[in-house]
């Protein structure tokens, strides 16, 4: 190891050379034992090619022992350090090095000593505190038979000037990598990713450790598009069609599932021998933007549905050119192609109805001038020869206060005008049948009192007070009795029907008892029932108790549908069931529920919906054995409906049917 520098003894300068050399007393007397004054000069010439070789070096030369006293240094070393020779002399090689170098430095030292060479990269330290950059060899050598160190120092600034640079230009050049908002990837040929960068690592939701090494289908890249597109041989299609796949977008996967999309820009890296090793993928998440496409589209596909559901197309006029363009629900309207999407304006114009011509162009007229809207209801005739009618209505573009096209849409009304006619129609004949209804209420008692005169005088007439009847005489007067009952009832009918109608019928509400009501009606129909040989099976509950309502409206439901039950039932048996609710299904109140079955002919199930209408008879083979004006049931229908019930049917054609009447009742307070 070199010894600290006290002590040493003065260098001199040879005065025949530019190299420093140590004084007199130590250098070797190479001339002393010369005797021929040639040897002398041979040896200074080849000493001098000697200095000039070392003076011409590019680096810094210098000759320590192993103290380190300085035994010869090139006079670039002087030049470069700024000490003089006699400051050299006397300094340690230590000394040209900062105290954080200099361990470092004395190791390569010692290493040169014990190994035979070393070297080191290290600051350069002058005599005005420059640091340098050096790389520096040394060489054990042997002088006067002890070990010497020969060392070269090379100034080394622009190469390590040209690494920082290159240190910085790949230090900038992964912070923008790690940094920028893409997505870069690197895989290589296996499928295996081997770079991704921060962004990338945050966007899919993996750490560095995690994600290299790892296959990118299955990890960044579903097996299988949520589209059903295979994604399995990606990696071979990229390769195989490089250029077909320069750009791409497919669909990702972020690591906890989520599914996104990517816009790819992907690049093939290649050995030496041209093949392929890895994809460099560089990508921009563009899943919003697909998003709000998918949105545009489906917002298109509901308004163009829309347009087609509502029948509404668009078109616009170019005034310059009297040119129309239209949607295809345009076209659909006037029924053209859906492909011609354009046309002039005289073709547009022959499918107007000639009528409504002259109307359609002062709409135009006025909406050009600025005074009206254009807004008009209009005929149009199609080529078939179909009438439909369309509501249009524009607004006039213009340029510079010029007017330059008409924009507008075009709705087929042509269901909601016969609609609105047939409504009209409807309202008149029920306006016209209400006005008959209040007639024929207001004419009840001019009705009823003729036939209840004619009835009771053939009444008096047959019990003889005006003189005795023959046989002949009798069956007469009976025929006109029974005529006349006839007629009173259907017109009691025509007259309850007409009064629901008007609603001039006023619903009781008293109390009756529900048994009595029922028996009542049965003690009505039993004589009936027992000339046509039938059955009767009653069910009554022992709660029916009593009730607040229509005792005879009660009634007369009852006896219409056990009427029509036995006229309708030609053997078998007539049924009757009445029981009491605590709450109905319906109306959530306390209801009477009676049923009226029968075993006759039944009701087809095509007849059902027209069973309760007005003048209606169902014509079941027996119906037309049977006089009667088929308001029966609809009065039943509507007097149960007035006194908040409803009725129900249920039939199988050949083997009978069951009426189900259910009424809400309200039992008297007891208080």
């Amino acid at each position: 190891m070199p010894h600290e520098q006290n002590d040493r003894p003065a260098r001199t300068r040879d005065p025949e050379s530019n190299v420093s050399s140590p004084p007199a007393s130590s250098r070797t007397q190479l001339s002393a034992a010369a005797p021929l004054a040639d040897a002398e000069k041979i040896l200074r010439n080849e000493q001098l090619f000697s200095e000039t070789l070392l003076e011409s070096m590019p680096g810094i030369m210098y000759f320590y022992d192993s103290e380190g006293r300085f035994l010869r240094w090139n006079r670039n070393f002087e030049r470069v350090s700024g000490y003089t020779s006699e400051e050299i002399a006397s300094m340690h090689p230590l000394d040209f090095f900062s105290p954080a170098d200099k361990p470092r430095l004395q190791e390569r030292i010692a290493e040169t000593f014990s190994k035979g060479e070393s070297t080191v990269e290290a600051p350069f330290l002058t005599k005005h505190g420059a640091l340098i950059p050096y790389f520096f060899t040394g060489r054990r050598v042997e002088f006067d038979g002890e070990p010497c160190l020969l060392g070269i120092g090379i100034d080394i600034t622009a190469r390590v000037e040209a690494q920082e640079r290159l240190v910085q230009s790949e230090r900038k050049y992964r912070e923008l990598v790690e940094h920028a908002n893409s997505i870069i990837l690197r895989w290589n040929r296996e499928g295996r990713v081997t770079f991704l960068n921060e962004f990338g690592l945050r966007f899919f939701g993996y750490t560095e450790e995690e994600i290299i090494g790892r296959h990118v289908i299955g990890t960044l890249v579903p097996e299988t598009e949520s589209g059903g597109r295979d994604l399995e041989t990606l990696m071979d299609e990229i390769c195989a069609a490089p250029q077909a796949f320069e750009q791409n977008i497919n669909e990702n996967m972020r690591r906890n599932g989520e599914r996104v999309w990517i816009s790819w820009t992907n690049r093939i890296e290649r050995d030496a021998r041209g093949e392929p090793i890895g994809i460099l993928s560089i990508g921009s998440d563009i899943t919003a933007s697909r998003e709000a496409e998918e949105r545009v589209r489906q917002s298109e596909a509901h308004l163009i549905e829309a347009q087609r559901i509502a029948k509404i197309g668009s078109w616009e006029l170019d005034l310059r050119t009297n040119r129309v363009k239209w949607s295809g629900q345009t076209a659909q309207i006037y029924g053209l192609r859906e492909t011609d999407k354009a046309g002039t304006f005289r073709g547009f114009l022959t499918f107007v109805h000639p009528d409504d011509l002259e109307e359609l162009h002062a709409a135009q007229r006025a909406a050009l001038e600025g005074t009206a809207r254009f807004d008009i209801q209009h005929r149009i005739v199609l080529r078939d020869g179909t009438e439909k009618v369309v509501h249009q209505v524009a607004d006039v573009k213009r340029e510079n206060g010029v007017p330059v096209a008409l924009a507008g849409t075009v709705h087929d009304i042509t269901d909601r005008v016969r609609i609105e006619a047939e409504r009209e129609r409807r309202h008149r004949a029920e306006a016209a049948d209400r006005v008959k209804s209040a007639f024929l209420a207001t004419m009840s008692h001019e009705l009823r009192t003729p036939l209840n005169s004619i009835i009771g005088f053939t009444g008096i007439l047959l019990q003889e007070l005006a003189g005795p009847l023959n046989a002949e005489q009798r069956k007469q007067l009976e025929m006109v009795r029974s005529s006349s009952r006839h007629l009173l009832a259907l017109v009691n009918d025509v007259l309850d029907i007409s009064k629901i109608e008007a609603e001039q019928l006023v619903i009781a509400r008293e109390p009756f008892e529900v048994r009595r009501s029922i028996e009542k009606a049965l003690s009505l129909v039993t004589p009936q029932v027992h000339e046509k040989g039938l059955a009767m099976r009653i069910e009554l509950a022992p709660d029916l108790g009593k009730a607040i309502g229509d005792e005879r409206r009660f009634e007369q439901i009852l006896l219409n549908l056990l009427s029509n039950a036995i006229k309708f039932t030609e053997q078998g048996e007539i049924g009757l069931a009445a029981e009491c609710h605590s709450c109905d299904a319906v109306t959530g109140r306390r209801a009477l529920s009676v049923r009226i079955s029968d075993t006759g002919p039944g009701i087809k199930p095509s007849d059902l919906e027209n069973l309760f209408e007005p003048f209606r008879q169902i014509d079941s083979g027996l119906a037309r054995k049977h006089e009667g004006t088929g308001l029966g049931l609809a009065i039943c229908r509507r007097l149960a409906e007035l006194m908040g019930g409803r009725i129900e049917v249920k039939s199988e054609w050949g083997k009978g049917s069951t009426f189900g009447v259910t009424l809400p009742l309200e039992v008297e307070s007891d208080s």
